[in-house]
């Protein structure tokens, strides 16, 4: 019986570095993970601030779901009154085609963005992240970009309210709301709701 315990302790020794190979493959195979998803990310959006992609990506940002970027604004005034009517609904999805998001993740992270509430943070790091975007574009695109999204989220404002058809269509915390995202892509910190 003396002789098998140092096949025992070989063997046993032999699991453990088996182990600590397959957990250190592991880690290795997650870090290339993230730094392909950074990657992607960073190309898809054309943000370079790694921190910040990392910020994304912890929110849910995918290198197929970053067109979502010139989208939640919309989404963030179409929430702003508490719920997401219908035309504001359709009008956020006929915006999305337009963009070239017809299936897949980008389409079904947007659909769950309408149906249930996002977290404030990602409304207030989806505007970081857009002027850090547009930051890097030439001026004159800078201006189109920011202006287009602005009509956009007027439009979405606009395609609901109005009791009886009289009044104004843009509520007054939807005006809030698109105010707080001029001011956060022209530079300026938005205002905390």
């Amino acid at each position: 019986m003396a002789g098998k315990r140092p096949f025992l302790n070989a063997q046993r020794e032999d699991d453990f570095f088996y182990r600590q190979d397959r957990e250190l493959i592991e880690r290795l195979r997650q870090k290339a993970d993230r730094e392909a998803a950074l990657h992607g990310l960073s190309a898809a959006t054309g943000i370079a601030d790694r921190e910040l992609l990392r910020e994304l990506l912890r929110l849910g940002y995918e290198p197929e779901t970053g067109v979502l970027l010139q989208l939640m604004p919309l989404v963030q005034v179409a929430w702003s009154d508490g719920s997401v009517s219908e035309e504001e609904r359709k009008g956020i999805f006929q915006i999305a085609t337009q963009k070239g998001v017809e299936n897949g993740r980008a389409l079904g992270r947007l659909t769950e963005c309408l149906e249930r509430e996002p977290a404030p943070e990602l409304f207030r790091v989806t505007l970081r992240a857009l002027r850090e975007s547009h930051e890097a574009l030439p001026l004159e695109e800078r201006e189109r970009r920011q202006g287009e999204l602005l009509m956009q989220c007027m439009a979405i404002a606009s395609s609901s309210g109005a009791f009886l058809g009289f009044g104004s269509k843009i509520s007054v915390a939807e005006e809030f709301t698109i105010k707080r995202i001029a001011g956060a892509l022209e530079g300026g910190r938005p205002a905390e709701a």
